[in-house]
């Protein structure tokens, strides 16, 4: 997800020049991976653009969507379904599944993803549980956040300017970079940017049925 841009940063602070425009983009990728990253909200809260995702079945009628074996960081989970396909073990071939037989659950908050596809109990087809098995379960949707959370923007844009005003104070290069003489993120990190990072951390959440 790009939560700040060098235009965004400059726009913000009324910057016009543009002599610093390759630093300030190398620390707003930095900042975009932070908050993606294990020590951000380890998902992704941008909108993905229709994907297929490969998971593995669990025996279970609840699927778990943010994280796709092969996906990182975590995809947050799924917006909308166009094609869901299973197959009954590892080595077995895929079917469709009728659109009638699965539904999308539990909804982060504000624009957020669904974290879980359920299966219905009485199906069409045969499948009442998601099959065992390695990459059992073949799912084609967008995924992600359908816009990205103003509170997200608005804490990458104050870490930015809290490095940008220890850089303008000639500070730039006491502790917090690393060999390139790079800032490292978290060092620009307040209270509230912790907190806000801490309310989009993915966790599996208790579900009933």
């Amino acid at each position: 997800g790009t939560y700040v841009t060098t235009s965004l940063f400059k726009e913000q602070t009324g910057i016009t020049a543009s002599d610093d425009d390759t630093l300030i983009g190398k620390v707003a990728d930095r900042v975009n991976a932070f908050i993606e990253g294990p020590a951000g909200c380890g998902q992704v809260l941008a909108p993905l653009t229709s994907a297929t995702y490969l998971y593995d079945g669990d025996g279970g009628r609840y699927l778990f969507l943010p994280t796709p074996p092969a996906s990182a960081p975590a995809i947050g989970g799924l917006r909308a379904t166009t094609l869901v396909e299973v197959k009954p073990t590892t080595d077995g071939t895929f079917e469709t599944l009728d659109s009638g037989d699965y539904f999308l659950r539990s909804r982060a908050p504000g624009v957020g993803p669904y974290r879980y596809l359920l299966l219905s109990d009485t199906p069409v087809g045969t499948y009442t549980s998601w099959p065992k098995g390695i990459g059992t379960v073949r799912i084609t949707g967008t995924a992600g956040w359908a816009a990205i959370p103003d509170d997200i923007t608005q804490m990458a844009l104050g870490i930015m300017q809290r490095w940008w005003n220890q850089r303008q104070s000639g500070y730039q290069t006491v502790g917090g970079v690393d060999a390139s003489g790079l800032p490292i993120v978290d060092r620009f990190l307040a209270l509230p940017d912790y907190q806000t990072l801490k309310g989009y951390r993915l966790r599996r959440e208790q579900v009933i049925g």
